[in-house]
């Protein structure tokens, strides 16, 4: 389990790049502080991942995820917080699934873990069948049609996603995606999409 002062850390650290992004006297310092964010290991993320309730949060973790999809040396420690995070959708909320699906496409298009992050991917369209139903269970018909409206954007992200890593040029990882971006479709029954005008 990481130690409190690392969970200190980095939260300040990243509270700290959001508050001074545009000056240019600490630029170089952030980045570099970020950089060794990046070679935490992955169990920080998945101890503290619970804790990250806004927007904002995610898309700076997923942000840093991401980035690691490509850097050889960090690229094993952010596909494992990545999985976690993802991962049965005990950590997928609405807040953070569009944000998840982008930083997945990015490593099913990297070297790193492309079959199980494309599982993932088309696994995760089982929590946006779940939280239609639990729309669908306790609001009234206004509420469902916005839930609807909001699932119907992020499954969209997620075929498109998906849609994307089958261009693909490696046969295995393009067959992988297809195989998933079929789960994914047929995963979406019972969901209320919205329909287009």
């Amino acid at each position: 389990m990481p130690c409190a002062l690392v969970e200190k850390a980095v939260f300040e650290l990243l509270k700290i790049c959001q508050l001074l992004p545009y000056k240019e006297n600490l630029a170089d310092d952030l980045l570099r502080s970020l950089q060794l964010v990046l070679k935490l290991d992955a169990r920080v993320a998945d101890a503290y991942c619970e804790h990250i309730i806004k927007e904002i949060g995610w898309r700076t973790i997923t942000s840093l995820l991401s980035i690691t999809a490509h850097h050889p040396e960090a690229s094993e420690a952010g596909f494992e917080a990545l999985t976690f995070i993802m991962a049965d959708g005990a950590h997928l909320s609405p807040v953070n699934y569009v944000l998840c699906v982008d930083a997945s496409q990015l490593f099913a298009e990297s070297r790193v873990g492309q079959a199980d992050i494309l599982d993932l991917m088309s696994g995760s369209v089982f929590c946006l069948a779940q939280w239609f139903r639990e729309a669908k269970e306790g609001g009234g018909e206004e509420a469902v049609t916005k839930v609807s409206q909001d699932i119907g954007e992020m499954w969209l992200r997620l075929v498109e996603g998906l849609g994307k890593v089958c261009l693909d040029q490696r046969e295995d990882v393009r067959n992988h995606a297809l195989s998933s971006l079929q789960r994914g479709l047929m995963g979406v029954d019972g969901v209320r999409l919205p329909q287009s005008s």
